[in-house]
C-alpha cells in the first residue's frame, strides 16, 4: 500500500473490508487480520511472523467474554529493526480492488488481480473503474459488467466502457466488441426499499451475490440469500462501510502476580476444546478433578510448576470467550454491555 494511515483509521473508517484509495489514487481493500503480520522470507515469500502475532496480542478478559473472542490484537507498528527481522518491516497489507481497469484511450475493460502490484503501463493509461458491488450481508465484489452488459462470450475480454460524459449513468455503456451485447448504467444503482422485499437494479435483471470477501483472498466466497440483493454502488461512497466497535476503559488486574498472568496466557493460546474435561469437572464442583485437568495442560510450559491456588485463580478469571466469566447481570433485560459496564 502505498500510503500511511494512522492506526485509528483501521479501526474507522478504514478496518479491514474497506475501501482505500492511497496517495497514488489506487483504491484497496484492507484485508483482515489473516494476512497481517508478515514479512518476507529469505526467499522473497510472505509468511507469518509468529513472535509478531505475540507481540500484538492484548489481554482484557472481561470484554474478550462480552464479544465472545478468544483475545485481541493490535496493528503491528512499522518499525526496522535488524536485531529482531521478525518484528520489522510489517505493514497492513491491502488487496486491489476493484479489480476491474478501463484503459483511458480505448475505452477497453480488464480486470487484473488482487494481488496484481502494477497496472499495463505499455498500452496506454489505466485506471480503477468507479463502481463495485455491495449487498446489506456485508459482501463486496466487482460490478458485473459482463452480466449486466448481457455478454454471451466464454471469457471476459472484449468489452469497453464507453463514455459520453453526460451528467448521469445513461451516459456511460458497457458492450461486448464481440458478441456486441451491451447496455447503459442507468438504473444499475437503483435500490428500492419501498417494498416488502427490497430489490437493487442489479437483482431486478437476475444478479445475485455470490458472497465474496475479497479481503480474505479470492476463495473466501461464503455464499449468500436472495434476502441480500447485490447493490452497485461507487467506489467513494461514504455510507457502504461503517465498523461495529464497542469501548471500553481496561483496569489492569493489579492483583494477579506474573505467574498466575503467564498460566493464562497459556490457557489462551490453546485450543478451547481442550478445556472443555476441565470446565465440566469445575461446573460439577469436583475442583481436585479439575486442577488435575489443568495441571496436564500447562505442565510443559513450566519448569518450576504454579500452586493449585494460582492456577485456580488463573483460570477463574480468564474469560476469553472460552470459559463462563461471572458477572452481575442487570435486574431489567437490557443489553450484555450494560452487565459489562
Amino acid at each position: 500500500m502505498g500510503s500511511e494511515m494512522r492506526l485509528g483509521q483501521l479501526i474507522a473508517p478504514f478496518g479491514p473490508g474497506s475501501i482505500y484509495t492511497d496517495k497514488n489514487g489506487v483504491p484497496t481493500v484492507i484485508c483482515g487480520l489473516d494476512h497481517w503480520y508478515k514479512n518476507a522470507g529469505v526467499d522473497g515469500i510472505f509468511k507469518t511472523s509468529p513472535e509478531a502475532v505475540n507481540a500484538s496480542i492484548l489481554v482484557e478478559p472481561r470484554l474478550a467474554e462480552l464479544l465472545g473472542i478468544s483475545h485481541f490484537r493490535q496493528p503491528p507498528a512499522y518499525i526496522r529493526d535488524d536485531n529482531n527481522p521478525t518484528l520489522s518491516k510489517l505493514t497492513i497489507p491491502g488487496h486491489r480492488f476493484p479489480r476491474w481497469y478501463v484503459n483511458n484511450a480505448s475505452g477497453e475493460l480488464r480486470r487484473l488481480n488482487l494481488e496484481t502490484k502494477r497496472v499495463p503501463s505499455n498500452e496506454g493509461f489505466w485506471k480503477p473503474v468507479r463502481f463495485m458491488a455491495v449487498c446489506s450481508a456485508g459482501h463486496l465484489s466487482d460490478f458485473p459488467w459482463k452480466l449486466w452488459a448481457g455478454c454471451t462470450c466464454s471469457n471476459e475480454t472484449g468489452l469497453v466502457l464507453h463514455d459520453s460524459g453526460g451528467v448521469d449513468l445513461g451516459s456511460i455503456k458497457v458492450q461486448c466488441k464481440y458478441c456486441h451485447n451491451g447496455k447503459s448504467l442507468a438504473g444499475a444503482t437503483l435500490i428500492d426499499r419501498t417494498s416488502e422485499s427490497p430489490s437493487t437494479g442489479l437483482s431486478k435483471v437476475g444478479i445475485v451475490c455470490a458472497g465474496e470477501r475479497p479481503w480474505l483472498g479470492n476463495d473466501a466466497i461464503e455464499g449468500c440469500s436472495s434476502s441480500h440483493p447485490l447493490a452497485a454502488v461507487m467506489i467513494n461512497q461514504s455510507n457502504i462501510y461503517f465498523s461495529k466497535t464497542v469501548s471500553s476503559i481496561f483496569l489492569p488486574d493489579l492483583t494477579s502476580n506474573d505467574i498466575v498472568r503467564q498460566i493464562q496466557k497459556v490457557l489462551m493460546e490453546i485450543e478451547p476444546s481442550e478445556l472443555y474435561l476441565a470446565d465440566i469437572f469445575f461446573k460439577l464442583g469436583k475442583i481436585q478433578g479439575g486442577l488435575s485437568g489443568l495441571k496436564d495442560i500447562i505442565e510443559p510450559y513450566f519448569v518450576e510448576q504454579p500452586s493449585e491456588d494460582d492456577i485456580f485463580t488463573a483460570y477463574e478469571n480468564l474469560g476469553q470467550g472460552k470459559l463462563s466469566f461471572v458477572v452481575d447481570s442487570p435486574k431489567t433485560p437490557d443489553s450484555g454491555l450494560l452487565a459489562f459496564r
